[in-house]
């Protein structure tokens, strides 16, 4: 594994405290590409998209009260660093405000442990992925959840360098375009 490339601050946009460990694992949605959860590292791994160049495979790990970011691949440049960083950032919902909340479970002597860091759920890097991916899961067994995401990101998500050759880990999640091209008989 190479150096971190980035580091992010493990504070929301009130001040408040975040456990990153508590946000990656805040629900299923971790459980899904291209999101994977490395728990004997308290990692979470995803690939994101980067503008006008190749997705990126990046971890999220934990560092005393920051979290690093490691890129596969070569070495980033200025733009892309940010742009991925930021990316993480909104994956980790760091940019949401629970102080307000945080300020009524501390009355609360049995929601008080939240203060603590807790609350905080991780999101998709993008809505469309949220809304597929809640679609994915409607009237099923999770483990169909898996089997359709994972096919999905396989076979119509963009493949990061030095990802491997099949299979769901290190591919983006697909674009709406890449949805709608697929056709009706690759649904089926």
């Amino acid at each position: 594994m190479r150096e971190p490339t980035a580091e992010i601050e493990l504070v929301g946009a009130g001040g408040e405290p975040v456990d990153l460990w508590r946000t990656i694992s805040s629900h299923g949605l971790v459980e899904l590409p291209p999101m994977r959860v490395d728990r004997a590292h308290r990692s979470l791994e995803l690939t994101l998209p980067v503008a006008g160049g190749r997705p990126r495979t990046v971890t999220i790990a934990p560092a005393n009260r920051r979290a690093t970011l490691t890129v596969r691949g070569r070495r980033l440049g200025a733009r892309e660093t940010t742009e991925l960083t930021a990316g993480a950032r909104h994956v980790l919902n760091l940019d949401e405000d629970l102080s307000p909340f945080y300020r009524l479970a501390a009355e609360d002597p049995n929601l008080s442990w939240v203060t603590s860091g807790a609350g905080r759920m991780v999101r998709s890097p993008t809505v469309f992925e949220d809304v597929v991916k809640t679609v994915c899961t409607t009237n099923c067994a999770w483990s169909a959840t898996e089997r359709m995401v994972g096919a999905l990101v396989e076979h119509l998500g963009e493949r990061a360098s030095g990802s491997p050759a099949s299979g769901p880990l290190g591919r983006t999640f697909q674009t709406p375009e890449a949805m709608a091209a697929a056709g009706e008989p690759f649904y089926r």
